[in-house]
């Protein structure tokens, strides 16, 4: 029992700590964003000046994990806290790490003539602040449908950024002697889009900490499916519902597959009709024998048509 004690402490420290990087981190993108659209040297040089600080809190972080290892030997949920925290460190550091790469470009811009506002650069930093600041959340409440939600949001970023990329290459060709001040701009965006990158690794480890699921490198994540699908409604016969599903479902063909794999949907009906799903369900039931007493299938309609379990 003691021991027991001793490691729920030392899993709240750990998650204490790697929260607090995380902090600084989001502190970190917030200020060295302000200081390039306020043209704030003084501020870009105070994220410069604290990254030591952000440095000590990883080291911290990876020597509270590496303790829990080596003295704890934690298992299931607790394992995958610590391995999870063991990778997020970095990660974080690394965020911290673009927004003084942004800070340094802000410095070399406030020296220079102004250049016309950038909206899309401004919102693309919005963005991306705001996926930190989700994903620092979604962690700390362990909520993974939170976490796939952020990494959706990631697709925003990606098509700002390429915007911007064609922009600023369309001016560097129009306007030769603004070109040193538009490749500053253009660095600027590509930290931005690494950023929302690393912020989808920080939700898939949020996810994997909540719902044991891998779901690093899964095509769902880029197909976007859930507003093209317009899921109308889930239902599960006899069983509690499971709404989480309407979040994380990938359409192949004529199958559906959730988030983590371990459900698989197929296509037992090409029409839907969501005012009536009840009862179209029921009446496949009734004419499949189906028991509810010893049967829990899941049934998911979509524009797509009437999906089942196999």
């Amino acid at each position: 029992m003691e021991v027991h004690r001793h490691l729920d402490e030392e899993l709240d420290e750990l998650r204490n700590s790697v929260l607090r990087l995380g902090r600084e981190a989001e502190n970190a993108l917030r200020r060295a964003l302000h200081s390039l659209a306020e043209r704030d040297t003084s501020e870009a040089r105070e994220v410069l000046n604290h990254d030591d600080a952000i440095d000590q809190i990883e080291v911290e972080v990876d020597r509270r994990a590496i303790d829990i290892f080596a003295l704890r030997q934690p298992a299931a949920r607790d394992l995958r806290f610590v391995m999870s925290v063991a990778k997020m460190a970095p990660v974080l550091e690394s965020i911290a790490e673009h927004a003084c790469n942004i800070a340094r470009a802000a410095i070399d811009l406030n020296n220079e003539p102004e250049l016309k506002n950038h909206v899309r650069l401004r919102r693309m930093g919005e963005i991306a602040s705001s996926m930190l600041s989700g994903a620092l959340d979604a962690f700390t409440k362990n909520d993974a449908a939170a976490a796939l939600e952020v990494i959706r949001r990631d697709a925003e970023v990606n098509d700002l950024y390429n915007q911007i990329f064609h922009d600023l290459i369309d001016m560097m060709a129009k306007e030769p002697a603004t070109a040193t001040r538009d490749a500053r701009l253009l660095f600027v965006a590509k930290h931005l889009e690494r950023i929302g990158d690393y912020v989808t690794d920080i939700c898939e480890l949020t996810v994997y900490t909540a719902e044991a699921a891998i779901i690093k490198h899964r095509h769902w994540k880029k197909a976007r499916v859930t507003a093209e699908l317009s899921i109308a409604d889930l239902i599960e016969l006899n069983t509690i519902p499971r709404p989480d599903y309407k979040c994380c479902l990938n359409l192949s063909g004529k199958q559906i597959t959730s988030m983590d794999g371990g459900a698989t949907f197929t296509q037992i009906s090409n029409s839907f009709n969501p005012a009536s799903a009840h009862g179209q369900i029921r009446q496949i039931v009734a004419g499949s024998g189906f028991n509810g007493t010893t049967n829990r299938l899941l049934y998911i309609g979509t524009d797509a048509g009437l999906f089942r379990t196999s």
